[in-house]
């Protein structure tokens, strides 16, 4: 969990593909709890190359995704939905691209909703033809730590007494 004072935790969301050229806006969601929390400088989504600053590079990436300009975290509720409506160019069907950032992840995973990251192609178009495609991938279990609990076997001054401390982690 990335709480409080604690830094947000690194992600990185790879591969991405898509089955059909597309210039559709996209839109990332994190369960329910999560924030993408991140400065638009510190946003990789290139691939790999010659001249690509390091700095914006995901290693394992095939292709820059076309966008016109690095997103800006949400700055309003819902803070788990991070969209990229601007792309320069259409994705290239059966390329990996990918991103990474920063987010903060909750104390407790989503009771009410899925523990899911889902991503769709075309999401601000009403028509259904204009919604492409999209994809879910299952977050993983927040750490942390439970059940704790101390056990002794006496509370008698001036006698010896053996302490169990315990706890369980997730």
């Amino acid at each position: 969990p990335t709480t409080g004072s604690v830094p947000p935790a690194d992600i990185t969301v790879l591969p991405i593909i898509a089955s059909f050229p597309t210039t559709q806006a996209i839109r990332v969601t994190a369960p329910a709890g999560y924030e993408w929390d991140f400065e638009q400088v510190d946003f990789r989504y290139q691939a790999p190359g010659v001249g690509v600053n390091p700095l914006n590079v995901v290693e394992g990436a095939e292709a820059d995704i076309p966008i016109s300009g690095k997103p800006a975290r949400p700055n309003s509720e819902p803070k788990n939905v991070l969209t990229m409506d601007y792309m320069q160019l259409a994705w290239t069907p059966g390329v990996k691209y990918g991103f990474a950032c920063k987010i903060r992840i909750p104390m407790v995973p989503p009771t009410g909703s899925a523990n899911q990251f889902t991503i769709e192609f075309g999401y601000n178009q009403d028509l259904e033809i204009n919604r492409l495609e999209a994809g879910t991938a299952e977050a993983p279990t927040v750490q942390r730590l439970i059940n704790g609990a101390i056990t002794y076997t006496t509370s008698i001054i001036a006698l010896a007494v053996e302490i169990t401390f315990s706890v369980r982690s997730i």
